[in-house]
């Protein structure tokens, strides 16, 4: 019987090819890195010795309610309530750049004091006060907002001011003015109407030699001094809405008035003080050009004959019985307003004229 001889067990294998051979080395590589992967994780990590220098001990002292341990308190203002010159200087600067900013700068600044006392001010320009609603110059684009919006207390006495800006009534929030009227002896305008003035006018008013304008109107004022005749350069006086019961008259005529308003007072009789030694019943304004008497209490008026220059006569709403004397003889005047009264009789001159 014929016998086949096999071949070795390893001639049966096929040799491997090129590619099956790169893709073995390929896996045992990537089992190799991760294998060194995971032994890194498990290594410990060495860590250096961190190297403390001693410090000396305090000692510790006996102190009367206790002990000293010798340590500094860590933080001198746990609350902030002593700040440095400098940190309150850079809280100022970055609320004057939030102001300049913003446009609403009495907000930023908190600005409620401000003292100027004692200095050479002549004049206080409009811009610092402008006479604009704060609503409207808030609103503005162009407008920084009103720097002293928010002043409660503003002191100016005992400098060379003449006038003072309108905008100073725009000051809502505004409870303390010092000013110091007598020293202001260059003043020739001084409105203080809408406030709360009562009693009589204080002597101050009455050093104010070179006043021109002075309006009084809507106070509570009750008197007025013979000093009046002080402010011998006067010519539009407004004294409406007070509670006057009588005028200087004669000291008023020494004045060279021009406008004379007193509507809405408590005036009484013909104008002229019972205690005026003025002639038989009449009074000289020669340079007045209006007078307003309206609302009132007047029982007549005094005679008008030397008013010559009187243009508007205003005396509705008092009990004055008849004409005035001496009214004819107005040439100059174009208004006259006597309703509301208790005249019965037009005199027969002025009928005819």
């Amino acid at each position: 019987m014929a016998t086949t001889a096999l071949p070795p067990p390893g001639e049966l294998e096929e040799a491997p090819s090129p590619s099956a051979e790169r893709s073995r080395k390929s896996s045992a590589a990537l089992r190799e890195q991760i294998a060194k992967a995971r032994a890194a994780v498990k290594k410990p990590i060495a860590m250096e010795p961190e190297v403390v220098e001693d410090e000396p001990c305090s000692p510790v002292t006996v102190v009367h309610d206790g002990f000293d341990f010798g340590l500094e308190p860590l933080v001198d203002d746990p609350f902030n309530q002593n700040r440095s010159d400098k940190s309150q200087a850079k809280v100022l600067q970055q609320r004057a750049e939030a102001g300049r900013t913003s446009g609403n700068w009495a907000e930023s600044m908190d600005l409620t004091r401000l003292v100027a006392a004692d200095n050479e001010f002549e004049v206080i320009d409009d811009a610092a006060f402008p006479d604009v609603d704060p609503e409207a110059l808030a609103d503005s684009e162009e407008g920084a907002g009103n720097i002293f919006g928010g002043l409660e207390m503003i002191d100016f006495h005992g400098n060379k001011l003449c006038a003072l800006p309108a905008g100073l009534r725009r000051l809502r929030m505004l409870t303390s003015l010092n000013l110091v009227i007598a020293q202001i002896s260059g003043l020739r305008d001084l409105k203080l109407a809408n406030n709360c003035l009562s009693g009589a006018l204080p002597s101050a008013f009455f050093e104010l030699e070179h006043l021109e304008t002075l309006d009084l109107r809507s106070n509570k004022i009750t008197e007025f001094p013979t000093d009046v005749a002080k402010l011998t350069r006067l010519r539009i006086l407004n004294i409406g809405d007070n509670a006057f019961a009588a005028l200087p008259v004669e000291a008023l005529a020494k004045l060279p008035l021009t406008e004379l308003v007193a509507r809405s007072n408590k005036l009484t009789g013909t104008l002229i003080d019972a205690d005026s030694r003025a002639p038989g019943n009449s009074i000289a304004l020669p340079a007045l050009h209006q007078i307003t008497l309206s609302m009132n209490r007047l029982q007549g008026l005094p005679d008008v004959s030397s008013w010559t220059s009187l243009v508007t006569l205003s005396a509705d709403e008092n009990s004055i019985p008849e004409i005035p004397d001496g009214f004819p003889r107005l040439e100059r005047l174009r208004h006259a307003d006597f309703s509301s009264n208790d005249i019965r009789v037009i005199p027969r001159g002025l009928a005819h004229g």
